[in-house]
């Protein structure tokens, strides 16, 4: 998949479920007890999820269970502009939402690449 292509995924998954995913406590969560995902959780195969995974960062996510890498190739980018592309996405998704804890959003014309 192009970088732009899942970008536009992104917004468009966020778009359709209107607010972020987060915890009682007002922590993000990649699948939160409400049932919204955040774009990242939505990535994860429901075989593959472990509740342990809430709470840790993208990055050392990735490392830490391998068999996700898949999920997240783009094409054409280099490893670096890979981790970028997924800190713009997820600055994204901060960026759209209102006051902590309301999670309705907003959505800005934007592109990646």
């Amino acid at each position: 998949m192009k970088a732009q292509e899942a970008f536009d995924k992104v917004v468009k998954f966020a778009a359709k479920q209107g607010k972020r995913a987060m915890d009682e406590e007002g922590w993000c969560r990649y699948r939160a007890p409400d049932g919204t995902c955040c774009f990242v959780g939505a990535r994860i195969p429901d075989d593959l999820y472990r509740p342990e995974m809430e709470r840790m960062p993208f990055i050392a996510l990735i490392r830490e269970y391998k068999e996700l890498v898949p999920f997240f190739e783009l094409e054409g980018l280099t490893k670096s502009e890979w981790t970028e592309f997924w800190k713009n996405c997820s600055a994204y998704m901060m960026a759209c939402s209102n006051k902590a804890g309301q999670g309705n959003l907003k959505y800005l014309p934007m592109n990646l690449v």
